[in-house]
């Protein structure tokens, strides 16, 4: 039995894109008016688009695996966790924290929108979440015992960390942006096309 190949969701789009204009140009060509030549292009890139689509892909929470749902909400788990923590902080320390744990909960909520990124913003929503929650939990403890160790060398050491998780978190977010944004310029290209054979 034939398996269709597995596409990265950029990789769906990019190549909708190109058989949808393919199609325009190839229907006009033979002398389809424009318009219908537009409507075959929009059929090809939509047609397209779904026979490639995994069956897991949904915009839909609903339809959320129920792995994926345990993902999301071990994640939801965390940050409220790390956000805890960043209101018993000194505000040099919670303040970056305070940005990670915003922009983790904004990951959430696109990936709950949208799944089909999930296995790429996963590590974000473990590992990082769970290293950076174990630091604060070091530096709290060792703030309740009024240690020396406790320098001011060390706060700021752990202030710039967090400055770079919530940095990593942000590239993240808008790593996962970035396929709606080629989407759009694939639609908008396709248009372009459209409107400068129209002449």
């Amino acid at each position: 039995m034939f398996k269709l190949p597995k596409l990265s969701s950029a990789g769906r789009t990019l190549l909708a894109g190109v058989t949808a204009s393919g199609t325009v140009f190839g229907a006009h060509w033979v002398g389809l008016p424009l318009l219908l030549a537009a409507g075959a292009g929009g059929l090809a890139y939509i047609g397209f688009s779904l026979l490639f689509q995994p069956p897991t892909d949904s915009a839909s929470p609903l339809s959320l695996t129920a792995d994926a749902r345990l993902i999301l909400r071990d994640a939801t788990r965390r940050v409220d966790g790390l956000a805890e923590t960043s209101r018993t902080l000194p505000s040099s320390i919670a303040g970056p924290s305070a940005e990670v744990v915003a922009t983790a909960r904004q990951i959430i909520v696109d990936l709950t929108e949208d799944a089909r990124e999930l296995e790429t913003g996963r590590r974000f929503l473990t590992h990082y979440l769970d290293s950076t929650q174990t630091v604060l939990d070091g530096y709290l403890r060792l703030h309740d015992r009024q240690s020396g160790q406790l320098t001011p060398e060390l706060e700021l050491q752990i202030s710039g960390l967090l400055k770079t998780v919530a940095n990593s978190f942000r590239r993240q977010k808008e790593n996962l942006l970035a396929d709606d944004v080629l989407r759009l310029k694939t639609e908008m290209e396709v248009l372009k096309r459209s409107m400068e054979m129209e002449g």
